[in-house]
């Protein structure tokens, strides 16, 4: 259907009928070609020299187009004119065959011109665009620069970011003020440099570093930290390597909270599980695994262990005749 039809198909359509038109004039110039009048003669070949002009002017964008219409208007006048065989009409053959060939040039050049500017414009208009969208991007990007940062300075949980050397490059605010450094302290540095404190935890962050580079997922590392002050924390991290593509990892960013109150929370839950309240020594539940503990390995590796068992006579007297609390004061 035409009304599917591309533009390739309305350009044909087009030509024909630009081509049809040249060659109705040009038909004009012979039916039209009154013998042995000179003026009428001149008449009809400069209007056709100025409908080739305006053809060459508005039809110079696409060149098969003004050539459809220039080559059948002026040719058979420039035939009908040389084949007369007078100097007059062979001049103006002559003539008609300059005239055709400069507005050929002159087309050409035309075409050449407004296909420049076209391209120049396109140019000009993507470029537009590109720097458009590069802004739209630089002010996303602000935009989330600006987003993170605040996360970073309000969230309750801290964030860190290292190179593919496994040096900082990035420690949030709350960090810093977690372990009471600053910031010329950290950036730069490797992690093991900044918060280990013996070889065993220097150890362990080179086994933590090299869990991030082989393994993929989230990798999480616990750390004692003894603070300039003199107070102990303990300091929890999670991370995961940044990948791009399947190439090797640019760097390694995650994040990482304070597990100080709820650690010292555990051990002191540990200690009360095991232990009894008023004196401080194993409960029951301990006491018989330590034993089980002692057992076993007496029978698989033969270690020698004793045990001692101390019974207060009468202590049962107390409890009954005074009460439980001076039973305690007793123990005590």
């Amino acid at each position: 259907r035409k009304a599917d039809a591309g533009p390739a198909f309305w350009e044909r359509l087009f030509l024909i009928g630009v081509a049809c038109s040249g060659t109705v004039w040009g038909a004009s110039a012979l039916v039209l070609f009154p013998v042995g009048e000179t003026g009428h003669q001149l008449f009809i070949g400069f209007m056709l020299a100025g409908m080739t002009a305006g053809a060459a002017a508005a039809l110079a964008p696409r060149l098969p187009l003004f050539f459809a219409f220039a080559l059948p208007a002026l040719l058979p006048l420039a035939v009908r004119s040389i084949i007369v065989f007078d100097y007059i009409h062979m001049a103006m053959g002559v003539m008609t065959l300059v005239f055709l060939a400069g507005m050929s040039l002159a087309a050409r050049r035309a075409s050449g011109t407004i296909h420049s500017a076209l391209v120049f414009a396109y140019d000009n208009h993507r470029l537009r665009e590109e720097v458009r969208e590069r802004r739209l991007v630089e002010s996303e990007l602000r935009a989330s620069e600006v987003r993170f940062r605040d996360y970073a300075e309000i969230a309750a949980n801290w964030f860190w970011e290292l190179d593919s050397s496994f040096r900082f490059s990035y420690v949030s605010p709350q960090l810093l003020r977690a372990v009471s450094l600053r910031q010329e302290q950290m950036i730069g540095r490797r992690p093991e440099e900044v918060f280990a404190q013996g070889e065993q935890q220097v150890a362990a962050w080179r086994s933590f570093e090299t869990r991030l580079r082989d393994e993929s997922g989230e990798q999480v590392f616990e750390f004692d930290w003894l603070r300039p002050d003199g107070e102990q924390l303990t300091f929890g991290l999670m991370g995961r390597a940044v990948l791009d593509r399947g190439l090797p990892a640019t760097g390694y960013r995650g994040v990482g909270r304070d597990l100080t109150v709820e650690r010292r929370a555990s051990r002191v839950g540990a200690h009360l599980a095991a232990h009894d309240v008023l004196t401080g020594l194993v409960n029951r539940r301990e006491f018989m695994r330590r034993l089980e503990q002692a057992v076993e390995t007496s029978r698989v590796i033969g270690a020698v262990h004793n045990l001692c068992y101390l019974d207060l006579d009468k202590f049962k007297v107390v409890n009954d005749s005074v009460g439980h609390a001076a039973g305690d004061e007793l123990l005590l």
